[in-house]
C-alpha cells in the first residue's frame, strides 16, 4: 500500500501528498523546488491551494482538490473495483489512477521519478481493438490498462476513452508518462455525441474557444471525438475547474446542492485573471442559455494555468449539450425528461427557460459590472448568436432562433 505520492506539475515535484489519519483529511508537504520555480503564494497549482499554505484553517481543500481528479458515479465505482477499495478511498484510487490527469498533475509514488521519454510512448489501436475497448468501457473506465502502465483519471460521469493519435490521424493508447491527447465519448442512453458536436460547432460560430472535435464510429456506436485542450501536442497544459479553484468537495458542483455560484467564478477570474475574461464568463452564461443547457455546472468551466504565467485564463468549451433538446430514456427504454433546473443560476432563476434578457445583465452586474457594460455584452452575444443560428444548418437551428427570440422579448 503506497502511503506517500509526490506531486508533480509541469516536471517539478511540488509537493507530498499522504493521508495520515482515517483518509478523510490529506496532508501537502510542499516541496522547496515548488517555491525556487514559482515563489511562495503562487496559485500554480490551484487558487485555493497556494504555494507554501499550510491549510490549518481549512483542511479539506486539499482533499477537495485532489478527489475532483477522480471520475464520479459508475467510472469511479469500476475503478474502485479493479484495485478492491470502497469507492470513497480517494487516496488509494489516485495511488493507482493518478500518473495521467486533467492538467499538468502528475500523482507518482516517491520511488518513481518523471521522466516524460521513460518507458513512455503510444501503441497504435486497430478497428478492432478500438472496439474492444468500447466494449469493456464499464468495467475498465477510461481505457485504463495497470497492466500496460496506463493509468488514467479524468473528472465527469459520462463514459470516456482517453487516447492518443499519430500524426496521420489513427487512433493510440498512452503507456507510461505518456498523456492522452483526445477523449472519446461515445453515445449512452441517449444521442448526446451528435448533440455536443452541434453545440460546440455553434459555439465556434459564435467566436467562442472551440477545441478541435469530429464525430467517429465505433462499432455503429455514434461517438465525439474531442481534442484535449489541456495538452499541447503531447505537452501537459495545467488546468483546474471552478469547484478546485472554490476549494469545494466533487459532491457539491451544482449550485443547489451549496456549491459554487457565476458570481463565486467571477470573483477567482477578477482575483487571479484577465478582467476580459469576467466578460467572457457572462457570454458563456448567454451562450448556455440561448442554446438550453441546463447541466452547465461549476465543473463544466475551468481556468488554465500556463507555466511561465502567474495568472489564468478561461478554458476553452466543454462538455457543453442542448439539454432542452435530448430525448432521454431510462435503463427500460422509457422517455423522461430532462430537467431544466440551472447548474448555477443566473440572477437567482434556476429554470433555464425563464432567464430572460435583463436577468442576463443583472447576472453580470452582480459580479461588479457596469449595467452599460453587462447590457452591451448581453446584446452583442445574443446579435452575434442570432446570425449564427440563421446560418446553422442543424436540428438545432429552430430552437436556437425560438430561444433568442424569447430572451429578448421585453428588452
Amino acid at each position: 500500500m503506497v502511503e506517500r505520492l509526490v506531486v508533480w506539475l509541469y516536471g517539478t515535484p511540488i509537493g507530498v501528498l499522504s493521508s495520515p489519519n482515517d483518509r478523510e483529511f490529506f496532508a501537502l508537504a510542499w516541496l522547496p523546488d515548488a517555491a525556487r520555480r514559482w515563489g511562495d503564494n503562487s496559485a500554480i497549482l490551484s487558487t485555493s491551494l497556494p504555494i507554501g499554505d499550510r491549510f490549518e484553517k481549512r483542511p479539506r481543500r486539499i482533499k477537495n482538490f485532489f478527489d475532483n481528479l477522480l471520475p464520479e458515479g459508475p467510472s469511479r465505482a469500476a475503478m474502485a473495483r479493479m484495485i478492491r477499495v470502497s469507492e470513497s478511498n480517494t487516496f488509494e484510487l489516485l495511488a493507482e489512477f493518478g500518473r495521467d490527469c486533467a492538467g499538468a498533475v502528475s500523482l507518482l509514488p516517491e520511488d518513481e521519478t518523471f521522466e516524460k521519454d521513460r518507458d513512455s510512448g503510444y501503441r497504435v489501436l486497430s478497428t478492432d481493438d478500438l472496439r474492444d475497448e468500447l466494449a469493456r468501457i464499464d468495467v475498465v473506465p477510461l481505457g485504463a490498462d495497470p497492466d500496460d502502465d496506463f493509468r488514467p483519471s479524468l473528472a465527469g460521469v459520462q463514459r470516456k476513452l482517453l487516447v492518443g493519435r499519430t500524426d496521420d490521424g489513427q487512433w493510440s493508447k498512452p503507456y507510461g508518462h505518456a498523456p492522452s491527447t483526445w477523449i472519446l465519448k461515445p453515445d449512452g442512453n441517449f444521442p448526446s455525441a451528435v448533440n455536443e458536436l452541434t453545440c460546440l460547432n455553434f459555439s465556434r460560430m459564435c467566436g467562442m474557444d472551440v477545441p478541435a472535435a469530429e464525430l467517429i464510429d465505433i462499432d455503429g456506436v455514434p461517438t465525439l471525438a474531442i481534442q484535449r485542450y489541456d495538452r499541447n501536442g503531447r505537452d501537459r497544459v495545467h488546468q483546474e475547474d471552478g469547484l478546485q479553484a472554490t476549494g469545494f468537495p466533487s459532491n457539491m458542483k451544482y449550485e443547489s446542492d451549496k456549491g459554487p455560484s457565476l458570481r463565486e467564478l467571477s470573483v477567482i477570474v477578477n482575483e487571479f485573471g484577465n478582467p476580459n475574461d469576467v466578460d467572457e464568463l457572462l457570454r458563456r452564461t448567454v451562450l448556455h442559455v440561448v442554446i438550453g443547457n441546463a447541466d452547465a455546472h461549476s465543473k463544466n468551466i475551468a481556468f488554465l494555468h500556463q507555466p511561465d504565467d502567474v495568472g489564468i485564463s478561461i478554458a476553452p468549451i466543454y462538455d457543453i449539450a442542448s439539454t432542452v433538446s435530448m430525448k432521454p430514456v431510462d435503463e427500460f427504454g422509457k422517455a423522461r425528461e430532462f430537467s431544466t433546473k440551472l447548474g448555477q443560476f443566473i440572477d437567482g432563476i434556476e429554470d433555464v427557460n425563464e432567464v430572460m434578457y435583463g436577468n442576463l445583465v443583472d447576472e453580470g452586474v452582480s459580479w461588479g459590472m457596469g449595467r452599460v457594460r453587462a447590457g452591451a455584452i448581453v446584446k452583442g452575444f445574443l446579435d452575434t448568436a442570432r446570425e449564427a443560428a440563421d446560418a446553422n444548418n442543424t436540428g438545432l437551428s429552430e430552437v436556437l432562433i425560438e430561444r433568442i427570440e424569447r430572451i429578448t422579448v421585453g428588452r
